[in-house]
């Protein structure tokens, strides 16, 4: 199961996700000069999860952002996690690779494989540096865009993740 992504509607007030910053809002729209840019349409997002204010062309809009999933895309993200069954490749190099392009595509459903798939060997006691920062990666990404959706804290809805995987942890 994939994502089928929703261009960002830029306008005031609008909720974006980031690949990189996760959720945030679009506080304005105006004509800026940047960079030699003159008269281009920029949009002022915000970002509160890391404090961030980021300035972007809105033509480019549809590369860098896209709508953050709703209430019946959270619940069906949790059921794949639940039920999805992960191949995590066994040499280190090729998963690390696999992983770091999978979290840049900023799919939920893929996220959750990753997410599941390395929780699985986090419990097995073999997660290197690399896998632990992508488990981290995956969780904090999934946690944002659930907690958005769903209307409940970060914290909260990493505790549905967790249970949703199967390693239920206090």
């Amino acid at each position: 199961m994939r994502l089928e992504a929703q261009p960002a509607k830029i306008g005031r007030g609008n909720a974006v996700l980031h690949p990189q910053h996760g959720i945030g809002r679009v506080q304005s729209v105006n004509e800026a000069d940047f960079n030699g840019a003159n008269g281009t349409k920029f949009a002022r997002l915000f970002f509160k999860r890391e404090a961030l204010t980021l300035f972007l062309p809105v033509k480019d809009a549809e590369q860098a952002v896209r709508q953050p999933v709703n209430r019946e895309q959270a619940r069906q993200i949790l059921d794949h996690v639940e039920t999805c069954r992960p191949t995590t490749r066994k040499q280190w190099k090729a998963r690390a690779a696999e992983h770091e392009e999978v979290l840049g595509r900023c799919d939920p459903f893929e996220c959750a494989e990753v997410f599941k798939g390395l929780q699985h060997l986090d419990a097995e006691g073999s997660l290197r540096h690399t896998d632990r920062a992508h488990l981290n990666q995956a969780m904090d990404f999934l946690a944002d865009e659930l907690s958005f959706a769903l209307g409940k804290s970060p914290d909260k809805v990493r505790q549905i993740i967790t249970r949703a995987a199967g390693e239920a942890k206090a």
